[in-house]
């Protein structure tokens, strides 16, 4: 008998979620610019830098969410969830930056962290 491979999606998640936050600090680092839906919260985390760019990505997340439930005015049970999952994002996105602190920041090494990105 065969047996079958078994791949769990949430362990996918989770690495889905590990590589966009690196991703994301990597190209915060590169300088060269980030996605359109991140930049919002770096330039508020530039403008206020009270708040760090993981809580005002889940901040603006919130918003954009916040902004769905009134469009749509049907609030829904998974709603809780992008809550949830934004927040821990950000949370991560503020590991990987402080992790990214580290890298050396010559010119040419932008490069490699906006393609690695």
């Amino acid at each position: 008998m065969k047996k079958t491979k078994v791949f769990y999606q949430e362990v996918a998640f989770c690495i889905a979620m590990l590589t966009n936050s690196l991703a994301l600090s990597l190209l915060v680092k590169s300088v060269f610019g980030v996605s359109t839906l991140s930049s919002l919260p770096l330039v508020f985390s530039n403008i206020f830098p009270q708040f760090t760019f993981g809580t005002w990505t889940y901040i603006v997340q919130t918003v954009m969410l916040c902004i769905l439930m009134l469009i749509t005015r049907q609030p829904k049970i998974s709603y809780v969830f992008s809550f949830i999952i934004g927040y821990i994002f950000g949370l991560l996105t503020d590991l990987m930056t402080f992790l990214v602190g580290y890298l050396p920041d010559y010119f040419l090494l932008r490069f490699v962290y906006f393609g690695v990105g």
